[in-house]
């Protein structure tokens, strides 16, 4: 289990990302049902739950991928609640995708320099033009991602095509590139799926120095193993709504979770 040195630090910190009683309807299914909780700065927090939780909703709903039916995101104490998800890249809310989003004809080292699009937007005419400050930004990019990739294991890997490395590392190339755009929280969905035990628990020690390091994490996990080793707080989803909330001890020893996880209505469930 995680060892923190300052537990406090992240208690006392201030709220960086909140959701307030976010309600999402898909006809007359409630996939998520007066969800609340709050991430602080410097924390990295846990959204688990069993298969259909509302698990991947509730964080697509944080990122603008869905709309809310009823309540409200709030991040750095405003209320994003209608902003698109390009524009909340742009304020400092980075994510990953379940399936890795990458592309195949670009290099690793292209990739992660997408990036820093939202730094660069306002520079695409100027580029056109040739100038010589937008090449300027695009050698400070370039070097910066190559920094990324050093991070993570895959600076050798910078030229080859993205198309031909494994599962696990085009898992790493794209947190490199969420990391490019310096991010405020990074927003991880299922980052350790389809890893091997040897992959996942690399994964682990990268994210945990980053939150070492004071990024902000919340991250959607269906190994639980993974999250309890990680997170600082975990919030339990079971049918949408919010279960159980509190570090890996009290959630583990929750008698809802224990139902939701073991009981009839979860003794299938992995997810």
């Amino acid at each position: 289990m995680r060892t923190q040195a300052n537990p406090r630090a992240a208690i006392d910190a201030p709220v960086l990302m909140s959701v307030q009683r976010g309600v999402k309807r898909f006809g007359g299914l409630c996939a998520v049902d007066n969800v609340s909780f709050d991430v602080r700065e410097g924390e990295a927090v846990g959204l688990i739950g069993p298969n259909g939780a509302g698990k991947s909703t509730t964080f697509n709903l944080i990122t603008g991928v869905d709309g809310l039916t009823s309540g409200d995101v709030f991040y750095k104490g405003a209320r994003i609640t209608g902003t698109p998800l390009h524009r909340r890249s742009a304020m400092g809310m980075a994510r990953t995708f379940q399936i890795v989003r990458l592309f195949g004809g670009l290099t690793v080292l292209e990739n992660v320099m997408l990036g820093f699009h939202p730094a660069l937007v306002d520079g695409f005419l100027a580029s056109l033009l040739r100038m010589r400050r937008v090449a300027a930004d695009e050698r400070r990019c370039a070097a910066r991602a190559m920094e990324l990739l050093q991070f993570v294991g895959l600076a050798q890997r910078a030229h080859d095509l993205v198309a031909h490395l494994p599962h696990g590392q085009q898992r790493l190339i794209e947190i490199a590139r969420a990391l490019a755009s310096e991010p405020g929280i990074l927003l991880l969905d299922e980052p350790a799926a389809g890893l091997n035990d040897e992959e996942t628990a690399a994964l682990g020690r990268m994210l945990r120095q980053l939150n070492d390091d004071g990024l902000t994490i919340l991250i959607v996990e269906h190994d639980i193993g993974f999250i309890m080793n990680l997170c600082h707080r975990i919030v339990v989803l079971d049918h949408g709504a919010k279960i159980a909330e509190g570090d890996a001890a009290t959630v583990q020893s929750d008698p809802k979770v224990i139902e939701a996880y073991l009981g009839v209505r979860g003794a299938h469930a992995q997810h």
